[in-house]
Protein backbone atom coordinates (compact mmCIF):
# COMPACT_ATOMS: atom_id res chain seq x y z
CA UNK A 1 0.00 0.00 0.00
CA UNK A 2 3.13 2.24 0.88
CA UNK A 3 4.68 1.60 -2.89
CA UNK A 4 1.38 2.05 -4.26
CA UNK A 5 1.03 5.81 -2.35
CA UNK A 6 4.44 6.37 -2.99
CA UNK A 7 3.22 6.09 -6.91
CA UNK A 8 0.62 7.64 -7.06
CA UNK A 9 2.94 11.32 -5.31
CA UNK A 10 5.56 10.82 -7.90
CA UNK A 11 2.40 10.81 -11.12
CA UNK A 12 0.96 13.65 -9.22
CA UNK A 13 4.10 15.86 -9.05
CA UNK A 14 5.22 14.73 -12.57
CA UNK A 15 1.81 16.20 -13.85
CA UNK A 16 2.39 19.06 -12.25
CA UNK A 17 5.31 19.57 -13.33
CA UNK A 18 3.97 19.34 -16.69
CA UNK A 19 1.51 21.30 -16.75
CA UNK A 20 3.34 24.28 -15.37
CA UNK A 21 6.59 23.80 -17.29
CA UNK A 22 5.84 22.01 -20.14
CA UNK A 23 2.12 23.42 -20.28
CA UNK A 24 0.14 23.29 -23.83
CA UNK A 25 0.52 26.86 -24.59
CA UNK A 26 -1.62 27.64 -27.61
CA UNK A 27 0.94 28.47 -30.71
CA UNK A 28 -0.02 29.03 -34.55
CA UNK A 29 -0.42 26.36 -36.36
CA UNK A 30 0.00 26.57 -40.30
CA UNK A 31 0.35 24.96 -43.55
CA UNK A 32 1.19 26.22 -46.48
CA UNK A 33 0.01 25.72 -50.08
CA UNK A 34 3.84 26.29 -51.92
CA UNK A 35 4.18 29.22 -54.48
CA UNK A 36 1.78 32.28 -55.96
CA UNK A 37 0.52 30.24 -58.15
CA UNK A 38 -0.78 31.92 -61.60
CA UNK A 39 -3.37 34.26 -60.22
CA UNK A 40 -2.92 37.55 -59.98
CA UNK A 41 -3.71 37.98 -56.55
CA UNK A 42 -2.38 36.16 -53.56
CA UNK A 43 -2.10 36.33 -49.58
CA UNK A 44 -2.38 34.38 -46.27
CA UNK A 45 -5.69 33.64 -44.14
CA UNK A 46 -5.14 33.61 -40.64
CA UNK A 47 -8.15 31.85 -38.11
CA UNK A 48 -7.79 33.81 -34.87
CA UNK A 49 -9.12 32.92 -31.58
CA UNK A 50 -10.64 29.58 -32.53
CA UNK A 51 -13.30 28.41 -29.88
CA UNK A 52 -15.63 25.04 -29.20
CA UNK A 53 -19.06 26.58 -28.46
CA UNK A 54 -20.52 23.52 -26.34
CA UNK A 55 -24.04 24.94 -27.03
CA UNK A 56 -24.14 25.19 -30.74
CA UNK A 57 -21.52 22.22 -31.38
CA UNK A 58 -19.90 24.34 -33.87
CA UNK A 59 -16.05 25.43 -33.75
CA UNK A 60 -16.36 29.68 -33.94
CA UNK A 61 -13.15 31.71 -35.17
CA UNK A 62 -11.96 35.38 -36.20
CA UNK A 63 -11.08 35.36 -39.78
CA UNK A 64 -8.51 37.71 -40.89
CA UNK A 65 -7.60 37.16 -45.12
CA UNK A 66 -4.56 39.64 -46.37
CA UNK A 67 -4.62 39.87 -50.08
CA UNK A 68 -2.12 41.81 -52.57
CA UNK A 69 -1.73 41.95 -55.92
CA UNK A 70 -0.60 44.17 -59.03
CA UNK A 71 -0.63 47.91 -58.81
CA UNK A 72 -2.63 48.47 -61.62
CA UNK A 73 -5.08 46.23 -60.50
CA UNK A 74 -6.81 47.99 -57.68
CA UNK A 75 -9.18 45.74 -55.01
CA UNK A 76 -12.26 47.11 -54.60
CA UNK A 77 -14.37 43.94 -53.80
CA UNK A 78 -13.73 40.52 -52.10
CA UNK A 79 -15.43 37.11 -52.45
CA UNK A 80 -14.67 34.72 -49.85
CA UNK A 81 -15.67 30.98 -48.83
CA UNK A 82 -13.46 28.84 -46.14
CA UNK A 83 -15.37 25.78 -46.73
CA UNK A 84 -17.49 23.88 -48.39
CA UNK A 85 -20.41 23.01 -46.96
CA UNK A 86 -21.59 19.27 -48.32
CA UNK A 87 -20.32 17.06 -50.42
CA UNK A 88 -21.64 18.20 -53.32
CA UNK A 89 -19.46 21.58 -53.18
CA UNK A 90 -21.71 23.63 -52.06
CA UNK A 91 -20.88 27.06 -50.49
CA UNK A 92 -21.49 30.22 -48.54
CA UNK A 93 -20.25 32.98 -49.45
CA UNK A 94 -18.60 36.32 -47.51
CA UNK A 95 -18.90 39.25 -49.59
CA UNK A 96 -17.53 42.74 -49.09
CA UNK A 97 -20.33 43.95 -51.39
CA UNK A 98 -23.21 43.10 -49.15
CA UNK A 99 -20.55 43.87 -45.95
CA UNK A 100 -20.51 40.41 -44.90
CA UNK A 101 -17.01 41.24 -43.58
CA UNK A 102 -14.91 44.39 -43.27
CA UNK A 103 -12.43 45.51 -46.36
CA UNK A 104 -9.66 47.92 -45.73
CA UNK A 105 -7.79 48.74 -49.00
CA UNK A 106 -4.18 49.91 -49.07
CA UNK A 107 -1.39 50.01 -51.10
CA UNK A 108 2.29 48.40 -49.73
CA UNK A 109 5.86 48.24 -51.71
CA UNK A 110 7.46 44.47 -52.42
CA UNK A 111 10.65 45.05 -53.22
CA UNK A 112 10.73 48.46 -53.96
CA UNK A 113 7.77 48.07 -56.37
CA UNK A 114 4.21 49.22 -55.28
CA UNK A 115 0.81 46.59 -54.65
CA UNK A 116 -2.10 46.77 -54.03
CA UNK A 117 -3.68 45.43 -51.07
CA UNK A 118 -6.16 44.75 -48.83
CA UNK A 119 -7.53 43.08 -45.77
CA UNK A 120 -10.67 41.32 -45.16
CA UNK A 121 -12.14 40.18 -41.36
CA UNK A 122 -14.80 38.32 -40.14
CA UNK A 123 -16.10 38.18 -36.73
CA UNK A 124 -17.21 35.23 -34.76
CA UNK A 125 -17.88 33.36 -37.69
CA UNK A 126 -19.53 29.67 -37.53
CA UNK A 127 -17.71 27.38 -39.07
CA UNK A 128 -20.78 25.14 -39.81
CA UNK A 129 -19.02 22.06 -41.20
CA UNK A 130 -20.22 18.69 -40.70
CA UNK A 131 -19.41 18.86 -36.93
CA UNK A 132 -21.50 16.23 -34.40
CA UNK A 133 -21.43 16.86 -30.87
CA UNK A 134 -19.26 14.29 -29.23
CA UNK A 135 -19.19 15.81 -25.71
CA UNK A 136 -20.34 12.61 -24.36
CA UNK A 137 -16.67 11.03 -24.85
CA UNK A 138 -15.51 14.00 -22.53
CA UNK A 139 -12.21 14.20 -22.21
CA UNK A 140 -11.73 12.08 -24.53
CA UNK A 141 -13.85 14.33 -27.49
CA UNK A 142 -12.75 16.30 -30.61
CA UNK A 143 -13.99 18.61 -33.15
CA UNK A 144 -12.64 18.55 -37.16
CA UNK A 145 -13.05 20.78 -39.34
CA UNK A 146 -12.49 20.35 -43.03
CA UNK A 147 -11.67 23.43 -44.45
CA UNK A 148 -11.09 24.49 -48.43
CA UNK A 149 -10.91 27.96 -48.72
CA UNK A 150 -11.68 29.80 -52.13
CA UNK A 151 -11.39 33.68 -52.96
CA UNK A 152 -11.75 36.13 -55.65
CA UNK A 153 -11.64 39.79 -56.32
CA UNK A 154 -13.26 42.28 -57.77
CA UNK A 155 -15.97 39.91 -58.54
CA UNK A 156 -19.43 40.89 -59.60
CA UNK A 157 -21.67 38.34 -59.30
CA UNK A 158 -20.86 37.62 -55.56
CA UNK A 159 -19.58 33.62 -55.79
CA UNK A 160 -16.88 32.73 -57.34
CA UNK A 161 -17.14 31.25 -60.54
CA UNK A 162 -13.10 31.48 -61.30
CA UNK A 163 -10.93 32.38 -58.90
CA UNK A 164 -8.25 34.52 -59.74
CA UNK A 165 -6.69 35.03 -56.08
CA UNK A 166 -4.54 31.88 -54.22
CA UNK A 167 -4.27 31.82 -50.82
CA UNK A 168 -0.67 30.56 -50.10
CA UNK A 169 -0.48 29.72 -46.35
CA UNK A 170 -3.26 29.15 -43.82
CA UNK A 171 -2.34 30.06 -40.24
CA UNK A 172 -5.00 29.04 -37.06
CA UNK A 173 -4.92 30.23 -33.16
CA UNK A 174 -6.73 28.68 -30.71
CA UNK A 175 -8.01 30.37 -28.29
CA UNK A 176 -9.93 27.79 -26.47
CA UNK A 177 -7.87 26.66 -22.77
CA UNK A 178 -9.77 23.49 -23.18
CA UNK A 179 -8.19 22.70 -26.54
CA UNK A 180 -5.18 22.22 -28.27
CA UNK A 181 -5.00 22.00 -32.00
CA UNK A 182 -3.60 20.78 -35.41
CA UNK A 183 -3.39 21.53 -38.57
CA UNK A 184 -2.59 19.37 -41.41
CA UNK A 185 -3.37 19.66 -45.19
CA UNK A 186 -4.53 16.93 -47.74
CA UNK A 187 -1.79 15.38 -49.93
CA UNK A 188 -4.64 14.30 -51.98
CA UNK A 189 -6.36 17.57 -52.63
CA UNK A 190 -4.00 20.68 -52.65
CA UNK A 191 -5.66 23.87 -50.82
CA UNK A 192 -7.53 21.62 -48.19
CA UNK A 193 -6.33 21.20 -44.77
CA UNK A 194 -8.30 19.72 -41.17
CA UNK A 195 -8.38 21.68 -38.21
CA UNK A 196 -8.57 19.09 -35.27
CA UNK A 197 -9.42 20.19 -31.75
CA UNK A 198 -8.85 17.97 -29.22
CA UNK A 199 -8.63 18.25 -24.84
CA UNK A 200 -5.53 19.09 -23.39
CA UNK A 201 -3.21 15.79 -22.44
CA UNK A 202 -3.55 16.90 -18.79
CA UNK A 203 -7.40 16.14 -18.00
CA UNK A 204 -7.17 13.27 -20.28
CA UNK A 205 -4.37 11.92 -18.09
CA UNK A 206 -6.02 12.86 -14.64
CA UNK A 207 -9.22 11.09 -15.59
CA UNK A 208 -7.80 7.82 -16.06
CA UNK A 209 -5.75 8.45 -13.14
CA UNK A 210 -9.01 8.98 -11.14
CA UNK A 211 -10.34 5.93 -12.66
CA UNK A 212 -7.42 3.69 -12.03
CA UNK A 213 -7.22 4.67 -8.13
CA UNK A 214 -11.12 4.43 -7.90
CA UNK A 215 -11.27 0.70 -9.25
CA UNK A 216 -8.36 0.07 -6.73
CA UNK A 217 -9.38 2.13 -3.62
CA UNK A 218 -12.80 -0.16 -4.90
CA UNK A 219 -10.80 -3.72 -4.11
CA UNK A 220 -9.59 -2.61 -1.12
CA UNK A 221 -12.37 -1.25 0.49
CA UNK A 222 -14.35 -4.55 -0.18
CA UNK A 223 -11.47 -6.90 0.20
CA UNK A 224 -10.30 -5.02 3.69
CA UNK A 225 -13.55 -3.41 5.01
CA UNK A 226 -16.17 -4.41 8.08
CA UNK A 227 -18.77 -6.05 7.13
CA UNK A 228 -20.54 -3.93 9.77
CA UNK A 229 -19.59 -0.80 8.29
CA UNK A 230 -18.94 -1.20 4.93
CA UNK A 231 -22.52 -0.14 3.31
CA UNK A 232 -22.00 3.27 4.91
CA UNK A 233 -18.31 3.44 3.56
CA UNK A 234 -19.66 2.19 -0.02
CA UNK A 235 -22.13 5.71 -0.23
CA UNK A 236 -19.36 7.56 0.91
CA UNK A 237 -16.78 6.11 -1.63
CA UNK A 238 -19.95 6.74 -4.00
CA UNK A 239 -20.17 10.89 -2.99
CA UNK A 240 -16.63 11.21 -3.45
CA UNK A 241 -16.70 9.82 -6.69
CA UNK A 242 -19.49 11.99 -7.73
CA UNK A 243 -17.26 14.71 -6.39
CA UNK A 244 -14.68 14.27 -8.37
CA UNK A 245 -17.23 14.07 -11.59
CA UNK A 246 -17.84 17.61 -10.68
CA UNK A 247 -14.75 18.05 -10.38
CA UNK A 248 -13.66 16.57 -13.48
CA UNK A 249 -16.11 17.73 -16.18
CA UNK A 250 -16.76 21.24 -16.40
CA UNK A 251 -20.35 23.06 -16.20
CA UNK A 252 -19.79 23.57 -20.23
CA UNK A 253 -20.53 20.61 -20.97
CA UNK A 254 -24.20 19.82 -21.09
CA UNK A 255 -24.09 16.61 -21.86
CA UNK A 256 -25.42 13.79 -19.53
CA UNK A 257 -24.35 11.32 -19.20
CA UNK A 258 -21.15 11.45 -20.36
CA UNK A 259 -18.38 8.37 -20.51
CA UNK A 260 -17.08 9.89 -16.89
CA UNK A 261 -20.57 9.11 -15.59
CA UNK A 262 -20.88 5.62 -17.15
CA UNK A 263 -17.59 5.01 -15.64
CA UNK A 264 -18.61 6.43 -12.32
CA UNK A 265 -22.37 4.43 -12.56
CA UNK A 266 -20.12 1.08 -13.48
CA UNK A 267 -17.76 1.65 -10.37
CA UNK A 268 -20.64 2.31 -8.29
CA UNK A 269 -23.08 -0.84 -9.47
CA UNK A 270 -19.76 -2.88 -9.14
CA UNK A 271 -19.22 -1.90 -5.59
CA UNK A 272 -23.25 -2.62 -4.58
CA UNK A 273 -22.59 -6.01 -6.05
CA UNK A 274 -19.84 -6.89 -4.48
CA UNK A 275 -21.02 -5.78 -1.09
CA UNK A 276 -24.15 -8.30 -1.49
CA UNK A 277 -21.83 -10.83 -2.29
CA UNK A 278 -19.88 -9.91 0.92
CA UNK A 279 -23.45 -9.77 2.71
CA UNK A 280 -24.87 -12.48 1.45
CA UNK A 281 -23.78 -15.90 2.86
CA UNK A 282 -23.97 -13.88 6.59
CA UNK A 283 -27.50 -14.17 5.67
CA UNK A 284 -27.73 -17.73 4.46
CA UNK A 285 -28.12 -20.07 7.58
Amino acid sequence: MRKLIGAALCLTILLFIYDFVFKEFPSPLTVSNGGTGTQPFHGTLQLLGIKYDSQLHKIKTDIRLELSGPDDAPISSISFSPFETDRRGSRKWLLSATQDCKIQTFEKSDGGKPRSAATFDCSELILTDRVSAQEIWYPFDSYQMRLFPRVCVNNKTGACIEDNASINSLEAVVADQNFTGTLTDESSRPGVSHLVLSRKFFVRMVSIIFLVFSIIFLVHLVATGNPDDLLPKSLGFFAALWGLRNLIVPSSITVFPTIVDYCILTIFCLLFLLVFMKFYPRSTP
